[in-house]
């Protein structure tokens, strides 16, 4: 996985660059969706397909077409399509910066959320020193920063705070518009203020389709062993979203990955189907083609042979073709997958599933218990807001953002960023009410977003509020384990077309922190220190594992490429 910190600027230079393959930054990735969450190292996964048809799906949600922003945020005189962005952003008047692209798999644990302190910290020298610049003196290891305000910094802000708010929003399944999206704002407003933000409040916004919630489900074999296979109690992500209510006994029968190929031939009216594909291709081919009662998906986007016991997170459509009945899914690990489908593959005597219990193979009966509730559309969804009001202007706001919404089980896309974000205002609110910092001139604005929606229905609703921004940073996934799979932290750098300033002011901190947080410089001052750092800076019950971030071209997929565009 990875997760990305990323610069952009919106609306401050009067030049434009047209859109298009001109107007794109040079170099920059054209992918839709990628690892844009708040930490580099990642690669185009299955899931970010997913992330970027679900980006249009929601621009379209919100009324908008992709490239038409421009009509509600650009400022006169001259007004252009907006630009995107990724990651822990830093983008200038624009209406939008983004998060983290989602993998679309989940550990059945939280993330672990280390090295806190430098991405908390790199956030709050960024915000400070946009918001407080000419009272900056020079400084020794960064013109931005003297030492004593970094270590005043980071002496102040807590990776350990921040974890314990990621933990909180581990309990509930937060997908737009359910139950559980709307207790993690709740949440937030009750963190939010406690961090001493000014004004929170949870803003409603409607949402296109019905909401939706799962209260209860259970996969379980009854024949040839009385096996349970999937609990939704145990985890969120064994049912499927959209899964309608069922009460179904049918045997169970592989179609493989649900082709035309795969079910040529196959009987599967009336039967639960097994299947390798994606849960909604597999509903759409077998169940509502050719009859079947429901689907066991053990999809894992590719990655299932790193992580066997990883569940994805899937959905499959809430509303059936017309004529057709709503329907289930559930997802089960792949080596759960795999071993069903050798026993319905086999005839011979075997043990069944590690139970203990020996049995012939080929025929495997299950029953699928499904309880789901579905309102009406348009149903109703929206974003936390809080804030540090500031001395002066008010046409130049710094806006804050991390997504609220993601699957139970996604402690880092984007819990790790909304603990983040909850953590800067509290340090931030700190070192203003103990005289350490004075208040900043500029207002900070601090949103817990439904993920891109949340920014389009805002700016559409009021499309004033644009030219009030300066400048987005956006955190989206800034919590994982670095030391898995040689993860990196994407630090994203802005569109060319938005190029100032705030470019260098990003990557002078962004590089003093990796520099200061690596063992390769020199650290007379650490001694005997197992992982000498020159200016370590980790939580209290983190790890001392360097950070491992790098700057990136411009790309978007999360709520900074809201900012950026225009």
């Amino acid at each position: 996985m990875t997760g990305s910190t990323s610069l952009a600027h919106g609306m401050l230079a009067s030049a434009r660059l047209p859109t298009g393959a001109a107007g794109r930054a040079r170099g920059a990735p054209r992918r839709k969706r990628s690892w844009s969450c708040a930490l580099p190292g990642s690669g185009l996964r299955p899931h970010a397909l997913r992330k970027a048809r679900m980006s249009a799906q929601k621009q379209d949600r919100a009324g908008l077409e992709p490239k038409s922003l421009g009509q509600w945020c650009r400022r006169p005189p001259p007004r252009e399509p907006l630009r995107r962005g990724t990651g822990l952003e830093l983008s200038a008047r624009a209406p939008r910066a983004a998060a983290g692209a989602r993998l679309g798999l989940r550990s059945p644990t939280t993330h672990p959320f280390h090295c806190l302190e430098e991405v908390f910290l790199r956030a709050i020298l960024a915000v400070l020193t946009l918001v407080t610049l000419p009272l900056l003196a020079p400084a020794q290891t960064t013109p931005f920063l003297t030492d004593d305000e970094v270590r005043m910094l980071a002496n102040e802000i807590s990776g350990d705070r921040a974890f314990e708010h990621i933990r909180w929003l581990s309990h509930w399944h937060r997908d737009s518009g359910m139950e559980g999206y709307f207790k993690a704002a709740e949440y937030v407003v009750k963190a939010a203020r406690e961090a001493g933000l000014q004004d929170v409040r949870f803003i409603e916004q409607k949402l296109p389709g019905p909401n939706y919630t799962a209260r209860e489900a259970e996969l379980r074999i009854v024949e040839p062993v009385d096996l349970k296979l999937a609990d939704r109690g145990d985890h969120a992500v064994f049912l499927a979203d959209g899964s309608h209510s069922a009460d179904v006994t049918a045997e169970l029968v592989w179609i493989g990955d649900a082709s035309d190929q795969a079910l040529k031939g196959r009987e599967v009216a009336g039967k639960i189907v097994l299947t390798s594909a994606h849960p909604a291709f597999a509903a759409r081919q077998a169940v509502w083609g050719k009859g079947a009662a429901g689907v066991v998906s053990f999809y894992s986007g590719g990655r299932g042979d790193d992580y066997p016991d990883q569940v994805a997170w899937g959905r499959i459509p809430i509303d059936p073709p017309d004529g057709k009945k709503g329907t289930f899914a559930f997802m089960l690990s792949r080596r759960k997958g795999l071993a069903l489908r050798a026993l319905l593959e086999s005839s011979g005597e075997q043990e069944i599933l590690g139970t203990g219990r020996r049995a012939p193979g080929g025929r495997i009966l299950v029953r699928a218990r499904v309880r789901t509730e579905i309102g009406r559309a348009p149903g109703r969804t929206g974003f936390v807001e809080g804030w540090i009001r500031g001395t002066g202007r008010r046409d130049q706001q710094i806006v804050i953002t991390a997504h609220l919404q993601e699957e139970q089980g996604s402690a880092n896309d984007d819990g790790s960023g909304c603990g983040s974000v909850l953590e800067i205002a509290r340090a931030l609110n700190r070192l203003i009410a103990t005289g350490r910092i004075p208040r900043p001139k500029r207002d900070i604005r601090f949103w817990w977003t439904d993920e891109i929606y949340s920014e389009y229905r805002w700016f559409r609703d009021h499309p004033d509020e644009p030219a009030r921004m300066l400048a987005n940073l956006h955190q989206d996934m800034t919590g994982a384990n670095q030391a898995i799979g040689s993860r990196v932290q994407h630090l994203i750098l802005p569109p060319h077309s938005r190029t100032s300033w705030l470019d260098t002011l990003f990557e002078s901190l962004g590089t003093w922190l990796i520099e200061t947080n690596n063992a390769y410089l020199a650290a007379g001052l650490q001694n005997s220190q197992p992982r000498p750092f020159s200016r370590p800076i980790v939580a209290a019950r983190g790890s001392r594992q360097g950070y491992n971030a790098r700057f990136v071209p411009y790309f978007d997929s999360s709520d900074h490429m809201c900012f950026v565009e225009g």
